[in-house]
């Protein structure tokens, strides 16, 4: 028997700050039932430019952690 998965496609813009602000854009995820969850961040000025950005693996916690 084979399972078919559907996925919903969204179409989302980047709008930058405020002239000398800066963004941060973050966002996690856990895949079934493995104690991991994956993250990251990236920090951009009213241009759109890179100024910082991170990424990781928690280990043994809720996706709300």
């Amino acid at each position: 028997m084979s399972q078919s998965l559907a996925f919903n496609s969204v179409n989302l813009n980047w709008h930058p700050p405020a002239e000398g602000s800066f963004k941060v854009n973050c966002d996690a995820s856990k895949m079934g039932n493995e104690d991991l969850i994956g993250f990251g961040c990236v920090i951009r000025d009213s241009n759109g430019d890179w100024q910082h950005g991170c990424a990781g693996i928690i280990h043994h916690h809720s996706v709300l952690q």
